[in-house]
């Protein structure tokens, strides 16, 4: 697994993009985020952890079918809120360590076919790190960018060439 940077500075905001090749690695064996339904035995503590819905009212809903990118080492999870029912909400994930919960606004979407494999692109627009968590502001970045290159969402890794991330927002 080779991990590219390019950065540029654009407006006065530092746009950051990171390429992941997976080519040659299952991505399990590479990182220890790991993407999975959340397991039963875990779902006192997922409820512990306090996420809510898109509209940041309601607790998030827990289901069989509900999946994180967890790293039980570094106690970090990534868990998909949603959202872009309309206008007024974005797409959100949650993107919890330690227990603080920093809500991502993502964008998402694919590029290529199942001939030559599929670039899969997880565009960060927003990541309100906390002022008391500045000081781990680079951990928290390649964290993030480590739970996103285990998440291709629909993507079976067979078809997958690489993951991209961008970062494109003021605040990491």
């Amino acid at each position: 697994m080779r991990r590219i940077s390019l950065g540029e500075r654009l407006d006065g905001c530092q746009k950051m993009v990171y390429n992941v090749i997976i080519q040659g690695c299952g991505r399990e064996s590479c990182m220890a985020f790991v993407f999975e339904k959340v397991p039963k035995e875990d779902w006192e503590f997922f409820k512990s952890m306090g996420l809510k819905d898109y509209t940041g009212k309601e607790p998030l809903y827990l289901s069989e079918r509900t999946a994180w990118c967890a790293d039980r080492e570094r106690n970090a999870y990534l868990v998909e809120i949603g959202g872009r029912f309309s206008d007024e909400y974005p797409f959100y994930c949650d993107f919890w360590w330690n227990g603080t919960t920093i809500r991502l606004d993502v964008g998402k979407h694919s590029i290529g076919d199942f001939d030559t494999g599929f670039v899969f692109e997880w565009i960060i627009n927003a990541l309100p790190i906390p002022r008391n968590m500045q000081k781990h502001k680079d951990e928290i970045v390649n964290m993030i960018i480590d739970a996103f290159t285990v998440k291709s969402d629909w993507c079976l890794d067979e078809n997958l060439k690489s993951i991209r991330v961008e970062f494109n927002c003021d605040n990491h």
